[in-house]
């Protein structure tokens, strides 16, 4: 019983030096990835048209900073698969609310510094109208102020604007359809994320193309390239898929399993309440050819819109003997009520089911200096289906 115990201490212990291995690279090569999206040669490359440049930005100028979280799946040896790349990234409250004392005040610690080094001392922690992350915005915002004493307010920025020539930075935590008056600030300077492009899923792309690899390098290095080829799955825009390309995704295959079953299809705008999360997403493996295809022509709830993109799936660990010591109460559970969220009362799960997870962290990049820090604790999000993501029947850890 002893040697089990200590076995599966080892286990966590390893899985968790595996992250902080990954956090630590993502965090030396990915703001300069950043800095090529935004660059002109990438604008001038075959994604110009894909990733949605011609939106325009929330305010003129260079971000001051990103929060950014990424979501990996971890497959069953502890590697870490981004699927995605969040720039207006919730759950900060809900990571904090699940820690203890010390743990909270690292977290806290990080985010004080990154502030500090961008020159910022004045904070709007600012959603929209229809965001619907306000409530563990404002418990974020006020745990941090009485912490850290940085002026930090959360405000809905359709109400509560900076005045002109304010220095406060707006922490943006809205995506442009869920905020109603950009005439109230879209003239200020100091903002975290103004380029909305990078709000979209298809800024992923580019990392697995041969024809721009030689741009990519230039900003990351091979190493740099290598690595993050090696964590993001490869994703592609639909519309470089040839007629051929197309039928050989779709044609069903009994024997070997169909290409689409080991797909992810997303939509890549930035524009409308369907842009994000997985309200624009659909797992090849859970939906027919019909749905997929009926998506992604533009129909339906699951609508794709212009420019979806295809990911290779990544299948996650089984983390149901976690479920269930969580459910068992020997793994802390975020108090997901304290926000007024819904959430079924776990249950514990039989052996022949798979419980999917992913781990959001969190990276704060400084545009000017180009460094990037990181929160040291993830929110692991599980669910008892492909599509994890926050739901009423997701558990979360810290």
């Amino acid at each position: 019983m002893a040697h089990a115990k200590t076995q599966k201490q080892d286990q966590k212990m390893m899985l968790g030096l595996r992250v902080k291995g990954f956090a630590d690279q993502f965090a030396q090569f990915y703001p300069h990835y950043i800095r090529y999206i935004i660059s002109q040669k990438s604008r001038s490359s075959i994604f110009g048209t894909q990733i949605p440049y011609h939106v325009s930005q929330l305010s003129s100028g260079d971000s001051l900073g990103h929060c950014v979280r990424t979501d990996s799946v971890l497959d069953k040896q502890g590697l870490s698969h981004v699927s995605e790349a969040d720039y207006v990234p919730s759950s900060r409250g809900m990571l904090l609310a699940s820690l203890n004392e010390e743990q909270r005040g690292r977290c806290l610690d990080v985010f004080s510094r990154w502030y500090s080094d961008m020159g910022v001392e004045k904070v709007f922690y600012a959603t929209g109208s229809k965001t619907i992350c306000a409530q563990e915005s404002a418990y974020f915002a006020s745990v941090l102020r009485e912490r850290s004493g940085l002026e930090i307010s959360s405000v809905n920025i359709d109400e509560q604007s900076p005045q002109e020539k304010d220095d406060v930075f707006i922490d943006r935590l809205f995506y442009r359809s869920e905020a109603q008056t950009a005439s109230l600030w879209e003239n200020h300077d100091l903002f975290s994320t103004k380029e909305p492009f990078l709000d979209s899923k298809m800024t992923l792309a580019p990392i697995h193309y041969d024809c721009v690899q030689g741009d990519i390098e230039s900003f990351v290095g091979s190493e740099g390239l290598n690595f993050l080829r090696s964590v993001i799955p490869r994703t592609e825009p639909f519309t470089f898929f040839s007629r051929q390309q197309q039928e050989e995704l779709f044609r069903e295959d009994q024997r070997n399993g169909s290409v689409y079953n080991k797909k992810v299809f997303k939509g890549s705008e930035v524009e409308h309440d369907t842009s994000w999360g997985c309200r624009s997403t659909l797992i090849g493996a859970d939906n027919s050819r019909q749905s997929i295809m009926y998506a992604l022509q533009g129909h339906g709830p699951k609508a794709l819109g212009l420019n979806p993109i295809v990911q290779d799936f990544k299948r996650s660990k089984n983390f149901r003997r976690i479920w269930n010591d969580a459910v068992r109460g020997r793994y802390v559970m975020t108090p997901l009520q304290i926000f007024g969220n819904e959430q079924n009362e776990p249950q514990i799960i039989d052996d022949v089911r798979h419980v999917f997870g992913r781990v959001g962290i969190f990276f704060l990049i400084d545009r000017k200096r180009c460094a990037c820090s990181y929160v040291p604790y993830g929110l692991l999000t599980l669910r008892n289906s492909h599509l994890v993501h926050g739901a009423s029947d997701s558990m979360y850890i810290p």
